[in-house]
């Protein structure tokens, strides 16, 4: 890979805003530029930083995912990658994709989780994915 993949986190929980930053620190292809807290936020965020890449959770106050990946997606189209529960038998992220985010990655539930690695390297993959499209 040649250029660096240039990241906005997206997400409510300054807990998850860090671990997936932390997470995405691993590779050396990818820097997160800046964190946003809820869509609103996000939408001047975007407009402002031309980040390669999204990475959006759907559950956050004042403006959910869904309505900033419509919002975004009628300004200007990026790449999406969703981080977030899969709590409603997946009809929350099947509209994402509809929407056209690029791909899923399930949020991780606990601190002490054993697949945190596992779900790191899955959303580094599909970030590098991400940017190619």
């Amino acid at each position: 890979m040649d250029q660096t993949i240039r990241v906005l986190v997206i997400d409510d929980s300054a807990y998850h805003r860090n671990l997936i930053k932390k997470m995405l620190s691993q590779s050396p292809f990818i820097e997160v530029i800046d964190i946003a807290c809820d869509g609103e936020i996000a939408l001047q965020m975007v407009a402002e930083l031309n980040p390669d890449v999204v990475t959006l959770d759907l559950h956050m106050p004042n403006m959910d995912g869904i309505t900033f990946l419509e919002k975004q997606m009628a300004i200007k189209r990026i790449p999406v990658v969703v981080v977030s529960y899969i709590d409603d038998g997946g009809k929350l992220t099947q509209k994402a994709m509809q929407l056209g985010a690029f791909a899923v990655v399930e949020k991780p539930t606990s601190v002490a989780n054993d697949d945190l690695l596992k779900i790191g390297n899955d959303l580094i993959e599909k970030v590098k994915m991400a940017a190619k499209s």
